[in-house]
């Protein structure tokens, strides 16, 4: 909360203290950075009053005893100049005939503040015009409604351009997310398990591991002229005597048997 009062406490001779009760009208408050000494549109609109229930914001100034608070916005830490002003509109029925009142002061705000105040504001020698609604008004009309002349009030939070930037749209997100980006399910599938027929042409055939086995015979005797389906080693040594010759030595060594 920030009070602005009136220099020199008012004084119970002077009906006139803090401003004359027929100079009724509005009162607005600027803010500027201290750098800039005032100079150009670098003036922001912090508060305004004009006239309420019947009242007009000079009269609860003169009732306040020449004090007129605002609240500052969350401004960030550094000096500052305000300039309170209301303007006076006993004559302001015609044109020219308004009163401007004003004064200036610097302040240093501290703390943690981040708010920064907008980029571009109101250069307080173009501010109004004589024919603005707000200057040029009869206050003697019985009128209920005014408009308090110069900019709008600023909201405390937008800076003019140092706003942040917004966060990508919710697909933007989804097609960069970890979860889009891996391989489908089928496609991890593909590349681990081999297809049927390809599982079929990468391994040996059963039937290229061992040579084609001739027709078993059904004899287990050592003058058979094939070995059967199982038979032991001696069996095997008694066939190979009783078919003699490379021939059928070649033929033996091309049978897939088991032994036991």
């Amino acid at each position: 909360m920030l009070t602005i009062a009136q220099t020199g406490a008012p004084t119970g001779n002077d009906p006139d203290e803090p401003i004359a009760a027929s100079h009724k009208g509005p009162i607005m408050v600027y803010i500027a950075p201290a750098e800039s000494n005032g100079e150009g549109a670098v003036w922001t609109k912090l508060a305004e009053e004009g006239l309420s229930g019947g009242k007009w914001a000079v009269d609860n100034f003169i009732a306040n005893k020449g004090q007129h608070s605002v609240t500052l916005p969350n401004l960030k830490a550094g000096d500052y100049l305000i300039r309170p002003e209301l303007i006076g509109l006993h004559e302001g029925n015609r044109q020219g005939g308004a009163q401007f009142y004003n004064g200036c002061g610097q302040i240093k705000v501290t703390g943690t503040g981040s708010a920064t105040l907008p980029a571009t504001g109101a250069d307080m020698t173009k501010a109004y015009t004589a024919s603005d609604p707000g200057v040029l008004f009869d206050i003697y009309s019985g009128a209920t409604t005014y408009k308090v002349p110069g900019p709008a009030v600023w909201d405390g939070a937008s800076s003019g351009g140092d706003s942040e930037p917004a966060p990508p749209a919710a697909t933007s997100a989804a097609a960069s997310s970890p979860a889009a980006s891996a391989p489908a399910a089928t496609s991890a599938a593909a590349e681990a398990t081999p297809t049927a027929t390809e599982a079929a042409t990468s391994a040996p055939a059963a039937t290229s591991a061992a040579a084609p086995a001739p027709t078993a015979g059904s004899g287990s005797g050592s003058g058979s002229s094939t070995l059967p389906e199982e038979f032991t080693l001696q069996e095997f040594i008694d066939w190979l005597k009783a078919t003699a010759g490379t021939n059928a030595a070649s033929k033996a060594r091309r049978h897939a048997r088991s032994f036991f």
